[in-house]
């Protein structure tokens, strides 16, 4: 959990600073981990409290060493400063960073934000959301602060408040991918499939190469009867992870049953025992399941040779004349 948190901020250090309390622009980078149709209550935790994305490169020796090494910087850059601290938790100087944005930049919501985020670290959660209120109240229309914020009653087991956060957060702004896959699974487990079926696609705008969303995402379509869409969304998912054998054999399931499309799903039956064989795993039930069904379906789109079918209908003649 505290893996995930170190990498709660967003790219703040250029376009937050220019409009003063304006969102800052979400940087994508890596996948984030998500349960298919949102099933495994564990990782939905994980998921409340995950982050969104900072930058590849910060480095550890980015979080000034000295208490005394900003002061004369500007708010671009003390941004950069403080993101690097939170990413590598060197919470006691992001804690600095905090109370000297809070003094200096008064009207911005920066510095209660990383002081909250700095109690966050230290699990001291009354004052991470006092703090993220105070930063909220700076800058009632940044979904990055709400997003925080839900974050935190999240933990505190107030997921009402939470889930009211996130819907928030994504209202104010969009491109909060991690606010809208935490909806989504939220709602695929409230059986609310339509509001499901929007936070992904929502999602999939922002991270359209995250393949495990893509899958989750699939699943709901597939409850929702959209089987076409479904089929569309598992080959975007298995054409950004070649190797991955669920969703290749959930195209030949929804291939075979929903469009009866026996060419198409042989295909991926074929596909699937190729990666099951390139795996040099021994053999188990799961290749025998394919080669069973690749047979079936061989079996359905190979036409039956003209000669067998004249020597049916010979040996019918035949027989009719015996008798």
């Amino acid at each position: 959990m505290m893996k995930r948190l170190a990498k709660l901020l967003t790219v703040l250090a250029t376009a937050a600073v220019i409009g003063g309390c304006a969102d800052a622009p979400v940087k994508p980078t890596a996948a984030v981990s998500a349960s298919t149709a949102g099933e495994n209550p564990k990782l939905m935790k994980m998921m409340a409290v995950a982050s969104t994305r900072l930058p590849n490169d910060l480095k550890v020796e980015q979080c000034p060493a000295s208490p005394t090494a900003w002061h004369r910087e500007d708010l671009s850059k003390l941004l950069g400063l403080a993101n690097a601290c939170a990413q590598f938790k060197k919470t006691e100087r992001l804690e600095d960073l905090g109370n000297f944005m809070a003094q200096h930049f008064v009207i911005e919501p920066w510095g209660a934000f990383y002081l909250s985020v700095a109690a966050e670290q230290h699990k001291d959660y009354s004052r991470a959301l006092w703090m993220i209120e105070l930063a909220v109240k700076k800058s009632p229309h940044n979904g990055l602060l709400y997003y925080q914020r839900a974050r935190i009653h999240w933990q505190l087991n107030e997921m009402g408040l939470a889930v009211d956060d996130y819907k928030t957060a994504v209202k104010e702004n969009s491109r909060l991918a991690d606010a809208q896959l935490v909806l989504a699974q939220y709602s695929t487990r409230a059986n609310d499939l339509k509001s499901a079926e929007g936070y992904y696609q929502q999602f999939i705008a922002v991270e359209p190469e995250n393949h495990i969303a893509l899958a989750a995402y699939g699943e709901v379509e597939v409850a929702l009867n959209h089987a076409k869409y479904a089929i569309e969304l598992f080959q975007r998912a298995a054409s950004a992870s070649p190797r991955n054998i669920q969703y290749r054999m959930r195209l030949g399931f929804l291939y075979e049953t929903s469009q009866k499309d026996y060419e198409q799903a042989l295909s991926a039956y074929r596909s699937v025992k190729t990666l099951l064989s390139d795996s040099r795993a021994p053999a188990d039930a799961r290749s025998a399941e394919v080669s069973e069904k690749i047979k079936k379906l061989e079996a359905l789109v190979t036409p039956e040779p003209k000669e067998a079918k004249v020597t049916r209908a010979d040996q019918s003649a035949q027989a009719e004349v015996k008798k």
